[in-house]
């Protein structure tokens, strides 16, 4: 092989190896816009035809908000199936047909608040099975038939409030065992059936005040003795009205159950 042909193998080597690097850049965008699909305003009760559309176009993030209330008939979450990031809040209230979740298996994060209220016939929150971070607060109140919130079992940090108040089904919240930071307050509060707090044990830090109060099962708070043998300011804390109302002081030593 003489100079001229080895040089122009070399270039036509060359050339090839651009090319193919190009084409590996042109798929690697072309797989990142699919697997990001941008929803670019809010989703606020929509029609069905609307949640059918929004489904079959596949997207993948709302740059917005999403608000569900009163919608008639709505039984799970299935349109929204392909959504991974909220970058706003999160409201499901007053939508008494709903009995699931399912559907927001690929849902990791919420940028505002998590607000589920008052939906009669929710059984549980399952759909939530892959949630890790709310940016924002994190309330479910008043849903009469929900008897756990094991979905959140990834859930590790809460940027702003902790409520749970007015289930009246609930009787545990073990699910939060991997929750370590609350932003903003943690209201535990009339939850009939609520027995006891375990799954705040690995807790570390609230930023607010603590009020626990008015559920009349609770007999053992021992899931936030971690928390304040780790000097949580006592001042802070409200217990009363519950079956068992330790003080702080009793808490710290483990005299925290009945």
């Amino acid at each position: 092989m003489n100079k001229l042909t080895l040089v122009i193998a070399v270039l036509f080597s060359v050339i090839m190896m651009l090319t193919n690097c190009h084409d590996i850049n042109d798929n690697n965008d072309t797989n990142h816009e699919l697997q990001q699909k941008i929803y670019q305003s809010s989703l606020v009760n929509p029609t069905f035809t609307e949640l059918q559309s929004f489904y079959e176009a596949k997207y993948t993030v709302i740059n917005g908000n999403i608000k569900f209330t009163e919608l008639d008939e709505l039984l799970n979450m299935l349109t929204l199936s392909n959504i991974k990031t909220i970058k706003g809040y999160f409201i499901i209230s007053g939508i008494y047909s709903l009995v699931s979740l399912d559907g927001l298996s690929n849902l990791t994060s919420i940028g505002g608040e998590l607000i589920i209220y008052d939906n009669h016939s929710l059984t549980n929150i399952d759909g939530l099975s892959n949630l890790k971070s709310i940016n924002g607060g994190l309330t479910i109140y008043d849903n009469h038939s929900l008897t756990n919130i094991n979905a959140l079992s990834n859930l590790k940090s809460i940027n702003g409030d902790l409520i749970i108040s007015t289930n009246k089904n609930l009787t545990n919240i073990d699910a939060l065992s991997k929750l370590t930071t609350i932003g903003g307050n943690l209201r535990i509060n009339y939850n009939k059936n609520l027995t006891n707090i375990d799954g705040l044990s690995n807790l570390s830090s609230i930023n607010n005040t603590i009020y626990i109060h008015n559920n009349p099962l609770l007999s053992d708070l021992c899931g936030i003795h971690n928390l304040l043998s780790r000097g949580f300011i006592s001042s802070s804390i409200h217990i009363y009205d519950n079956q068992f109302n330790p003080t702080v002081e009793e808490i710290i030593a483990v005299n925290c159950s009945q």
